[in-house]
């Protein structure tokens, strides 16, 4: 005598995050499974998930259909199963996980190097799937390096000789920089909505000029030797009153003589001692 099981096909799972958090690189995420008046709440990072509470539920040798989760390929996947049919939903983790994309300026000497890094980059590799892309772009809209997973990685022709891509870190590196690569660069990944996972702004200066410290007056009252002095640096100046102690700028309250030019700042220093 034979005996035949009957079922019908499973309907399509749901699976919803619940929270979603990254701690020291690594991705953490609870999520439900929902389906067929059935669900099960699981705890996933960046390799595995756990039930909450105990094993999945259902058993693929009964009616009952199966509700399992797991993480595969750089997703979480909600399945469901029974002994005819499967379906699932997934997401991908790289888009549940918030990294890191606020905007850092760097300044740079002109013809200098700089490299560019990406600090959540572990949740970024352990995470990209098969054809996903990574970019460093340039003002938004100027690629600089593309990374398609497993495929190739191809540097703009405009950068060639200038940019170099790490693909161990996603880290760039741009070579012997110029005024006119000052900008904002952006790391982004793309998948089914693109993700910005890294974000500076550079910018590239000259080095200063020497300054020029002139003495204009100097006077000794009561053993304080008072001087009066004048910092001139790149078309700008700053004149001031000095004692044995400290300097006040004229009309502003400052212990140290400064000038500021296109973001540097350049100390002039001149022992009193040396005043006639």
């Amino acid at each position: 005598m034979r005996f035949y099981l009957f079922s019908e096909r499973v309907e399509p799972p749901v699976l919803t995050v619940n929270s979603n958090s990254t701690i020291n690189d690594t991705c953490n995420v609870t999520v439900t499974c929902r389906g067929q008046n059935t669900s099960v709440t699981s705890s996933c990072n960046n390799r595995t998930c756990s039930q909450v509470g105990g094993e999945s539920r259902g058993a693929e040798t009964s009616t009952v259909p199966l509700l399992s989760v797991y993480v595969a390929g750089g997703s979480i996947i909600c399945n469901h199963s029974n002994q005819v049919s499967w379906a699932n939903d997934t997401k991908d983790i790289v888009e549940l996980c918030p990294m890191k994309s606020v905007s850092s300026s760097v300044f740079v000497e002109k013809g200098q190097d700089v490299r560019l890094d990406v600090q959540g980059y572990m949740t970024v590799k352990e995470n990209l799937k098969r054809l996903n892309i990574f970019t460093w772009m340039f003002n938004t809209s100027d690629n600089v390096v593309t990374y398609i997973h497993e495929i190739e990685t191809q540097v703009t022709r405009k950068y060639q000789g200038r940019a170099e891509f790490i693909e161990g870190n996603f880290s760039l590196l741009l070579k012997n920089l110029t005024e006119g690569d000052s900008g904002c660069y952006t790391a982004a990944v793309s998948a089914k909505r693109n993700k910005d996972v890294a974000k500076y702004q550079i910018s590239v200066q000259e080095r200063v000029e020497p300054p020029v410290l002139t003495v204009n007056s100097v006077s000794s009252i009561n053993t304080t030797c008072n001087v009066t002095v004048t910092c001139r640096g790149q078309n700008t100046s700053v004149t001031s009153s000095c004692n044995s102690r400290t300097c006040s700028q004229s009309g502003t309250k400052q212990t140290t003589t400064m000038l500021s030019q296109s973001g540097y700042e350049v100390l002039s220093s001149s022992s009193l001692l040396d005043a006639p």
